[in-house]
């Protein structure tokens, strides 16, 4: 076998989110608020008379029109009581940069309480967000490679303990251990990491625009190559068959792209991309890649691709793929030849939000409930 020289980058996925429904759930009675009031703080009886204070990160920018995920989120913890106007952080947009933050404005003798941290996320491929300024995307793998070149020094003392918590509001985060201990791992590896397993959106209330409440949305998905979507009898035994425990209107779902009340399904749809360079040392050593057998051959020799796409529950063959010879720079400088393949597979998923049980009310959920919240630590 010839010696390849493998360069790895896995691509990033520009933003996901809940589609917004904005006044939908106008109206709608909340049963309780979503941040646990200051006498529920998990915080000892001992910083009684010196609060742990709480902050809030929102982490990125609106781009789709009709999606003001961060607006509204931004809303929503402006009128938490618990949540000091300065504590709200709308400037930083990468993970090094919250972890400089907290180390910089910590300003009580306690270390800090809840930190919030608002972020387009998905279970395939992490956090919409840089692991540092003009880096790759929050994934644990890439969080590995910045902590080995050294861009994360020791975790000062003081700033958070193990009473103290990470929550990330991203969507299906929950799900992905891998990343939260990661995450962890940066933050000095006491601290506690929460993360949602679902959809996460936000919405005014009705008579309010200024301020917003937070819901969740359960989901299921299958996938396609991209470019090819099937007709929507053959995705829904599709979605039938990759979620058979579900007892689903999925042809009902197809046909809709808002609910038309809390509850109801629909379906939203985004695509996942993969970037793979793999170099080799000279010209004549690039294989010849002319038929769909040969490509999809060289695919299945990669065999940490096929471990990623492993780890993120999507087959080889859902991506639809491209090849191109190109160039690759080794660390000394050198170019070298290489083949460049990119793949794109797309995620349809329904969604249903999550209610009050007997009624057709969003539920607010309590942070500290693991079947919605996952944790690591603590």
């Amino acid at each position: 076998m010839k010696k390849q020289f493998v360069s790895i980058v896995f691509a990033s996925l520009t933003g996901l989110s809940l589609l917004l429904l904005a006044g939908l759930f106008q109206g709608m009675c909340w049963k309780r608020d979503l941040t646990p009031k200051r006498e529920e703080s998990t915080d000892s009886a001992d910083s009684q008379f010196n609060p742990r204070e709480q902050i809030v990160f929102i982490l990125g920018e609106d781009e789709l029109e009709g999606n003001p995920y961060y607006a509204q989120a931004t809303k929503y913890f402006r009128f938490r009581e618990s949540v000091k106007a300065e504590n709200l952080v709308v400037h930083c947009r990468s993970l090094k940069e919250v972890r400089d933050y907290l180390v910089q404005e910590k300003n009580t003798e306690n270390p800090w309480g809840q930190v919030h941290l608002v972020v387009h996320g998905n279970q395939w491929n992490g956090l919409s967000l840089p692991v540092y300024p003009d880096g790759e995307r929050t994934t644990s793998s890439n969080i590995k490679r910045a902590i080995e070149a050294g861009l994360f020094p020791s975790f000062p003392e003081g700033v958070l303990d193990a009473q103290s918590e990470l929550i990330f509001h991203a969507c299906g985060t929950g799900r992905d251990e891998a990343l939260m201990q990661s995450i962890s791992g940066v933050f000095g590896g006491q601290v506690v990491v929460r993360s949602a397993k679902y959809f996460v959106s936000y919405d005014s209330q009705s008579g309010m625009p200024w301020s917003a409440n937070q819901y969740l949305s359960e989901y299921w998905f299958t996938t396609y190559q991209t470019g090819r979507r099937p007709i929507d009898p053959i995705l829904a035994e599709q979605l039938k068959a990759d979620n058979p425990d579900a007892n689903m209107d999925w042809m009902g779902a197809l046909s809709r792209q808002k609910p038309r009340w809390p509850g109801d399904v629909y379906h939203y749809r985004f695509s996942v991309p993969v970037r793979w360079v793999v170099a080799f040392g000279a010209a004549d050593q690039l294989p010849v890649l002319e038929t769909e057998t040969e490509r999809a051959a060289f695919l299945q020799s990669q065999s940490e691709l096929m471990e990623k796409l492993r780890k993120i529950g999507i087959p080889l063959e859902r991506f639809s793929w491209k090849f191109e010879e190109s160039t690759y720079t080794l660390s000394n400088g050198q170019e070298v030849p290489a083949i460049l393949i990119e793949g794109k597979s797309s995620i349809l998923c329904v969604l249903r939000a999550i209610t009050e049980p007997e009624e057709k009310v969003p539920m607010a959920v309590d942070l500290t409930d693991e079947r919605f919240y996952a944790v690591v630590g603590g």
